[in-house]
């Protein structure tokens, strides 16, 4: 997968599973980010790897961390300076 689209997913990802306060299950993001199964658990190793998201065991859900909160917003203000 090129790192272009491999990012556009990964901010995707990221973006459906803040918009969940409880998280979301694999299935959940699979289909809110219409991506594949393989292109979700690559994804979702990323941003867990970066301290993005968590994964709670007891609920099967990822949710999204503060500093990927974070990155959210900076990338959302980056954007609205970009096309200002």
């Amino acid at each position: 997968m090129e790192a272009s689209r491999q990012m556009e997913i990964i901010q995707l990802i990221l973006g459906v599973i803040a918009s969940r306060e409880n998280g979301m299950t694999k299935t959940q993001l699979m289909y809110k980010s219409f991506t594949s199964y393989i292109q979700l658990v690559e994804c979702l190793a990323v941003l867990r790897r970066s301290g993005l998201i968590e994964y709670d065991p007891l609920t099967s859900t990822y949710k999204t961390t503060q500093r990927g909160l974070r990155l959210l917003q900076v990338t959302k203000e980056i954007n609205e300076f970009v096309t200002t």
